[in-house]
């Protein structure tokens, strides 16, 4: 490892810089859960209205594909780095598990 030990736990900092060499011999084979249930909602907070929805749809349509090319990309890197299994989870209300399932790509 370049700046760490595979034994502790590196800083957000540091584990960004890693060269993927490094992070393949720690991802190789495991299963992630990338999370990215709650940016609808803030989008909808910021630049919408309960009563009215949202003010310009295509600036939305324009939003929901500009997070789907990124969240693509970031799943595209975790594959990678050598992950086998990236499952995307909706999160939960309050506290309590999601009814929705997870969804997985291997």
């Amino acid at each position: 490892m370049t700046s760490t030990s595979p034994s502790t736990i590196p800083t957000a900092s540091d584990f960004v810089a890693w060269p993927a060499a490094d992070v393949q011999p720690l991802a190789a084979g495991k299963a992630v859960v990338f999370a990215t249930g709650g940016t609808s909602r803030w989008y909808f907070l910021t630049h919408g209205d309960a009563a009215a929805g949202y003010g310009d749809s295509e600036r939305f349509l324009h939003y929901g594909r500009n997070v789907l090319e990124r969240v693509t990309q970031i799943v595209n890197w975790m594959f990678e780095d050598g992950a086998s299994t990236v499952c995307s989870s909706s999160g939960s209300a309050a506290g309590r598990a999601s009814a929705t399932p997870a969804t997985c790509a291997t």
